[in-house]
């Protein structure tokens, strides 16, 4: 009787939508993105009830998620056909780091518009091809602040930079809180107060200073660019080129 040879190959770990780590996955992302879907799906319903319960809410997201990993392979192939990003920038530094991070979030976290917008254009803006090594670091330093960044605090944020001459005007902290609050919409001093806090945990935006009896209210405020930090004037640069981009491209 002959001998077979039996080879036992370990399942796929379905939970892990895009095997991030193998470099392959790239190419394959950028060819075919909704594959990254449709095995997970086909996997969880193979592995039953159980593969089912695994995977929780990810079948109610995977239309969704399909559509974004279309959008953004469609982005970055053409990107790379413009210029905008080189033909092996994944090889570059912190190419492929960025793409790994964006991906996860996008698989994990499935931002709304605004975020996944701002996530998208410093992706774009680390991996520039005229950018140095040294430029790198602090776009990639940027992408990591704003891989934190909600979208109720890029809406404050674009909305300053938008308007930065006019709230550069600003006398004090109560003023630019009216003048932000009208041209907003927001309406509510209490949604601008928490944004900002944020912001300024984050040192994309200027603190209040305040003394004495008005410390509550921080009255004194540095308004240059709309009290923007260079590091938040840097973000929102990147993502105004980004929509310039995508509009021309559209």
């Amino acid at each position: 009787m002959s001998e077979e040879t039996t080879i036992v190959q370990r399942p796929r770990n379905y939970s892990d939508i895009a095997h991030l780590s193998d470099p392959d996955t790239f190419e394959q992302f950028l060819t075919e993105p909704l594959t990254f879907i449709a095995e997970t799906v086909t996997g969880f319903l193979g592995e039953g009830k159980k593969g089912f319960m695994v995977s929780g809410g990810r079948l109610a997201q995977a239309v969704f998620k399909g559509r974004v990993y279309q959008q953004f392979a469609w982005e970055v192939k053409n990107a790379r056909e413009k210029g905008r990003i080189s033909e092996d920038f994944a090889d570059k530094k912190y190419g492929f780091t960025t793409w790994v991070e964006l991906m996860s979030i996008l698989d994990e976290e499935v931002p709304d518009e605004d975020r996944l917008e701002a996530l998208k254009a410093l992706f774009f803006s680390v991996n520039a091809p005229t950018k140095t090594d040294q430029e790198k670091i602090v776009e990639y330093q940027s992408w990591q602040v704003a891989k934190h960044l909600q979208s109720g605090e890029l809406y404050l944020m674009n909305a300053i930079y938008r308007n930065r001459d006019s709230l550069s005007k600003a006398a004090n902290a109560p003023t630019w809180v009216s003048m932000i609050a009208e041209v907003t919409g927001l309406g509510t001093t209490g949604l601008i107060d928490l944004y900002e806090r944020n912001l300024i945990e984050k040192h994309v935006l200027s603190p209040r200073y305040a003394s004495g009896t008005i410390a509550a209210q921080g009255a004194t405020i540095l308004p240059g660019n709309g009290r923007l930090t260079d590091l938040g004037m840097r973000i929102c640069h990147s993502i105004e080129t980004y929509r310039i981009a995508k509009s021309e491209e559209d």
